[in-house]
């Protein structure tokens, strides 16, 4: 076989290979078809590029476009939701605080009814000693002659100022005497006194 054929291997579009017999090409030509086939693979290249880009634009938009729809249905669904939860937050915290208002006013009630019953307790506690010393001292000869003395005192006391305001009556009678006015001055002094 002369030099000047070559058996060249090719792909087809089928992907399948073909063997033909080629003529030895000087360089000019052989690169010319090289670029010639250079720019067929890009221009395919480019072209499944573009079908692929496109694929992709179509799929990206579709999917914007189901974002969006799940967007504005989460906004829907959840809107609702959460203005209930608000609602029902602040119905809680206005319990909560009433609530707390109501334990802090029962607490200061609680204490004090505490110390009122407390001081109804010593007073109790009180009047209880008290009637037991009555009782010790009814049953102590001691003492219900010291009760009896006390009382006398106590008499003899009342006797005492009872008799100094007649003595004062008296003296301002006497005194009363050399006025001329004696008679109205009897009607001052009152009827116990004289």
């Amino acid at each position: 076989m002369p030099n000047h054929f070559l058996f060249q291997s090719q792909v087809t579009d089928m992907g399948g290979t073909s063997n033909r017999l080629l003529q030895a090409d000087n360089p000019r030509d052989r690169k010319k078809r090289n670029d010639k086939e250079y720019r067929a693979r890009c221009r395919e290249d480019q072209k499944r590029q573009k079908e692929e880009l496109e694929k992709l634009a179509v799929e990206n938009a579709r999917m914007k476009d189901e974002n969006e729809s799940l967007v504005k249905e989460r906004v829907a669904v959840l809107s609702p939701n959460l203005e209930s939860a608000a609602i029902e937050i602040n119905q809680l915290r206005s319990e909560s605080q009433s609530l707390k208002r109501n334990s802090d006013n029962q607490r200061i009630l609680v204490h004090a009814l505490t110390e009122k019953l407390d001081s109804q307790n010593k007073l109790r506690s009180l009047h209880d000693e008290v009637a037991r010393l009555r009782q010790n001292v009814t049953q102590d000869p001691r003492m219900q002659e010291k009760k009896k003395l006390t009382e006398e005192l106590l008499r003899l006391e009342n006797e005492n100022r009872l008799l100094e305001l007649q003595n004062q009556a008296y003296c301002m009678m006497i005194q009363n005497d050399g006025d001329p006015r004696g008679d109205e001055a009897d009607q001052a002094l009152p009827a116990g006194l004289l």
